[in-house]
């Protein structure tokens, strides 16, 4: 079905039509949801070129990763909860994969230049994050999962990842361990940093002092996180116990020391 087809059977003006489908304010709400409903039921969709042409936007959310690399547990669930939020709205994603800081840096000017995407998602963000100064620069909006300290106001979605690992090492440490291991991603990473301030601030608080060999960092897949608890758990003495920042998480007593 196309515009005039649907206006026609609306009994209006295509002009009408398309403001309401395009949320113009001038539509008043009781039309807009006639045509709302009419377009859903009759199974219309405007085209993509003569949308971008009329709104100046194209219907998609950018998303630059860094080959599987990126593809963890976590961000394959990031990923549907976004997917699922946006299919509501008629919104798509549109992944970009590089292999290094620089092209990623090149596929945010591409996008600016071709207009093929509305607003991007920046992932694990550094504490100074170049990126978001760059897309600022290039008027492209954006969002942070996670965040940085950059001289500009940035939107941005975290969790405390400071206060999250604190706790479970306290948790830890209230329950009598005190060779405690972490796991974190890669330093320099803003969720790193902070993961690593809430480890840190646990120990002092119980004048546990600090191991290097005890932290490690990489990016997130489960293969490395194995390799890198199996390296720890051969150190002597080993560690009892891992710190876990996620929900419902309980840990066992320390176990009695090897003889």
């Amino acid at each position: 079905m196309r515009l005039k087809e649907l206006a026609e059977h609306l009994g209006l003006s295509q002009t009408t039509v398309s403001r309401a489908l395009n949320g113009y304010p001038e539509v008043n709400e009781a039309t807009r949801q006639r045509v709302a409903e009419t377009a859903a039921r009759l199974g219309y969709r405007p085209n993509a070129s003569a949308l971008r042409l009329a709104t100046g936007r194209s219907g998609a959310i950018g998303m630059v990763l860094h080959g599987a690399n990126e593809f963890g547990p976590h961000t394959t669930e990031f990923l549907g909860g976004m997917g699922a939020r946006l299919a509501l709205e008629e919104v798509d994603i549109l992944f970009t994969t590089v292999s290094s800081y620089q092209e990623e840096l090149a596929a945010y000017r591409r996008a600016a230049a071709s207009q093929k995407v509305d607003a991007f998602v920046l992932s694990s963000p550094t504490l100074s994050d170049e990126r978001a100064d760059l897309l600022l620069d290039l008027g492209l909006p954006f969002v942070l999962h996670g965040r940085t300290n950059i001289a500009r106001p940035v939107a941005w979605l975290d969790i405390d990842n400071t206060g999250a690992v604190e706790r479970a090492t306290t948790h830890l440490l209230d329950l009598g361990h005190r060779r405690i291991a972490l796991l974190n991603g890669i330093k320099g990473r803003t969720f790193s940093e902070h993961r690593e301030i809430g480890y840190l601030a646990a120990l002092s608080a119980r004048g546990i002092p600090f191991d290097p060999a005890l932290m490690g960092n990489s990016i997130f897949t489960d293969e490395i996180a194995f390799r890198m608890a199996q390296t720890m758990l051969e150190l002597r003495p080993r560690p009892t116990a891992f710190p876990l920042a996620c929900r419902g998480v309980r840990s066992p007593p320390p176990a009695p020391p090897r003889r």
